[in-house]
């Protein structure tokens, strides 16, 4: 059957036997319309409804048709077969004001739709529907038997807008909404379904054998303030999307979607079988963008939420995501090897807020305030702009972060798994469970070796950054505050930890140097390694460093350690300007213990002397601010007495209670953030501390043991809170098993804590 409701035309080929062409026309001064009804059975079909609100019901109940319908006026271009090559709309001379609210209702089977002008509904059975909301054209291959391009077209002067809602079975879907706050719902409770869908206006553009290449949206000529917020509900499958402007709302059920928030671009390989690039870019001249939200199911996921305070919500699989405007390209197997965020100039990024299930996947938050939950799996998180490469075969190269704008205040909470991560500028919180850890409070970046092992991780931008938070669980990692007042656990396991940026370096897997970075950047850091044999340096600043004497080096300002005759040996640089340290270990013993800056010493086993030009220590070895002098005499086997004295801003290690330098009270050595609670008793100069409250670990008390004498082997659990250091005694080192350093220290004569240097890599 072939119709046209209004005024038209309907032309054969010269021997009549079939069509050249079907099309509207009106031709009356008034542009009248009409609201006409009409009603087909089974069959190929062929209908123009025309001007005015026209209720079109074709195939209804069965199977099978084929057709194509403009629900307005319009064009029907046939090839010299009489198969369809081209459908087009028409618009209105008189601005478009005459489209009508239409209402089509389709059975199953392959139609070609344009809706045009006015808020039409639309209902279609099963099939493969290719349909455009609005007033556009649907251009197919010279045979007619594929589709070449779809594409929305508006003409009129108002460049108007109108709220289509659209709803399809399931089957092979393509639909281009147009203008308007659409409403859109393809292939709702099924399952097996593919398409492409453009919420607001675009093209897409498919090969010679009808294979989908190219999804990209088109900006309004109204500097696309007509996007409308949409509405898209999709089945299951494989969906591509791109939502364009405004304030949508995306649900998809379980399947491999693709989804872009704003405009952009999507990009297939030539055959149409894999992804090549997803672009997220906002190229409207108002920079316009909606805050979208997107729910999606299990599956392997793809998303550029774009511009805007967006949300996105995913179950359990894998998702690359970046939550602002970017750019993921994949290799020729599909696999996003390449993905970083894009800087506009025009835009800012929101607060965003990604939710997801279990599973692997990349997240970058882009500019803003975001909120970044994920839960068991690998992930690769940077709370705002950066880049992650990788080659074929899903070998990561490097990932960076990117911090040319203010970033925003990030928290970012992810599940058990190995991670990395990156708050960037802001003050960010971090939380991460356990397992293997980098993770980064400001900038940072990490590089690898062809097998995909780290080989260098080093912070970025260490002039700028926020007070960070920053919690690992059990396992080994990497943590580094960077810039800024930040608190650091790096939970139970092996961790490195820095309050300030450093630069770590591994050889083959192995963690062989921890050094840091930038001598005069730094913040008033708080510091825990938990259990675990960790490495722990404050930076310049301020610092509290919160240890296991049993297992961890630890190091108050700039420095790091290099793994050297099978133990990690301490690298001092001294800074003469940095403020005093807190050092605190186990049952809150307060010291530091500095060597020259020009010539490292360590203990000869053989004699017990301190000598120049080897290590200080094993895993007991703290460092503060200025270097100390060293010792005037031969220390002896004990490493006792007051041969080894703190140096100007440091707490003192010696036979006598904790002292400074030059007798200073404790209260006046605790500066900054640091304060003296309740004193009594007698120091170097008159008083001892018997509690020490800390702001930056609010609610830290240590008191005096009131418990008989006992030795302490190796107790990671146990709180560094339980008692204050009031006089702390060396006993020699000896050498175990391979040259393993061990000792023990005893506080106040009531509490022993035996330890051994940190055994194997980080």
């Amino acid at each position: 059957m072939t119709v046209i409701g209004d005024e038209g035309l309907i032309q054969l080929r010269g021997d009549g036997a079939v069509l050249a062409q079907v099309a509207s026309t009106n031709l009356t001064v008034t542009d009248a319309a009409w609201g006409d009804t009409v009603t087909l059975g089974q069959g190929d079909l062929a209908v123009i409804g025309g001007a005015g609100a026209d209720a079109l019901s074709l195939g209804q109940g069965s199977t099978g048709n084929s057709g194509e319908v403009l629900g307005d006026r319009g064009t029907l271009d046939y090839n010299a077969n009489g198969k369809v090559v081209r459908l087009e709309s028409v618009p209105s001379l008189s601005e478009d004001t005459t489209g009508g609210n239409d209402t089509l209702k389709l059975g199953s089977g392959t139609f070609r739709v344009i809706l045009g002008a006015g808020t039409d509904a639309l209902t279609g059975g099963d099939g493969t529907m290719t349909v455009i909301g609005d007033e556009g054209l649907i251009q197919l291959r010279g045979d007619g038997a594929v589709l070449a391009q779809v594409a929305s077209t508006n003409l009129t002067v108002t460049d108007a807008a109108w709220a289509d809602t659209v709803t399809l079975g399931q089957g092979d879907l393509a639909v281009i909404g147009g203008a308007g706050a659409d409403a859109l719902s393809l292939g709702q409770g099924s399952t097996g379904n593919s398409g492409e869908v453009l919420a607001d206006r675009g093209t897409l553009d498919y090969n010679a054998n009808g294979k989908l290449v190219r999804l990209e949206s088109v900006p309004s000529l109204s500097e696309d303030t007509t996007g409308g917020h949409d509405t898209l509900k999709l089945g299951s499958g494989t969906f591509r999307v791109i939502l364009g402007v405004g304030a949508d709302q995306m649900t998809g059920a379980d399947g491999a979607m693709t989804v872009v928030g704003d405009e952009g671009q999507i990009t297939l390989r030539a055959d149409g079988a894999v992804l090549e690039e997803v672009a997220g870019i906002n190229l409207n001249a108002s920079g316009a963008a909606g805050a979208d939200a997107v729910v999606l199911g299990q599956g392997e996921h793809v998303a550029i939420t774009g511009a805007g305070g967006d949300s996105l919500t995913a179950a359990s699989g894998n998702f690359t995501l970046i939550a602002d405007e970017g750019r993921i390209g994949f290799d020729a197997d599909g696999v996003a090897i390449d993905i970083r965020t894009v800087d506009q100039a025009v835009l800012r990024g929101g607060d965003d807020t990604v939710v997801l299930g279990d599973g692997n996947g990349v997240v970058m938050g882009g500019e803003g305030a975001d909120k970044i939950t994920a839960g068991l799996g690998e992930h690769i998180v940077l709370g705002d702009a950066g880049v992650v490469l990788a080659t074929t075969g899903r070998v990561l190269v490097s990932i960076a972060t990117i911090d040319t704008h203010p970033g925003g205040n990030d928290v970012i909470t992810l599940g058990h798994g190995r991670h990395w991560v990156a708050g960037s500028i802001g003050a960010d919180q971090v939380v991460v469970g356990d397992g293997p850890a980098i993770v980064f409070g400001d900038g940072g970046k990490t590089t690898y070796d062809q097998a995909g092992l780290a080989v260098l991780a080093e912070s970025t931008r260490n002039d700028v950054g926020g007070n960070d938070a920053l919690i690992a669980g059990d396992g080994p990692g990497v943590l580094i505050g960077g810039n800024g007042d930040d608190a650091v656990d790096g939970g139970a396991g092996q961790d490195v930890v820095y309050g300030d940026g450093a630069r770590i370096t591994w050889l083959s897997g192995f963690l062989v140097k921890a050094e840091g970075l930038d001598v005069y950047q730094g913040g008033k850091d708080f510091i825990r390694g938990s259990a675990g044999n960790d490495l722990l340096v404050g930076g310049a600043g301020q610092d509290v460093l919160d240890g296991t004497l049993a297992d961890d080096q630890m190091l108050g300002d700039y420095g790091g350690f290099t793994w050297r005759n099978g133990r990690y040996e301490l690298d001092k640089v001294a800074v003469p300007t940095s403020p005093s340290d807190l050092i605190s270990a186990v049952n809150e013993s307060l010291y530091s213990l500095v060597v020259t800056p020009s010539a490292p010493k360590t203990q000869d086993t053989s004699s017990g002397a301190v000598t120049t030009g080897q290590s200080a220590s094993g895993s007991e070895t703290g460092a503060g601010g200025q270097g100390a002098s060293s010792a005037s005499s031969d220390v002896g086997s004990a490493l006792s007495g007051n041969g080894l004295r703190a140096g100007q801003n440091d707490l003192g290690l010696s036979h006598q209670a904790p002292q400074a330098g030059e007798n200073q009270d404790l209260k006046d050595l605790l500066q900054g953030q640091m304060a003296v609670n309740e004193a009594s008793g007698s120091d170097g100069s008159g008083t001892s501390v018997a509690s020490v409250a800390m702001q930056a670990n609010p609610g830290h008390q240590a008191q005096a043991p009131e418990q008989p004498p006992q030795t302490v082997r190796r107790r990671p659990q146990q709180t560094p809170d339980e008692t204050l250091a009031q006089a702390i005694h060396w006993a020699p080192l000896q050498t175990h098993e391979g040259d393993k350093p061990e000792g023990r220290m005893t506080y106040d004569q009531k509490v022993t804590i035996e330890w051994s240097v940190m055994n194997g890599p980080v």
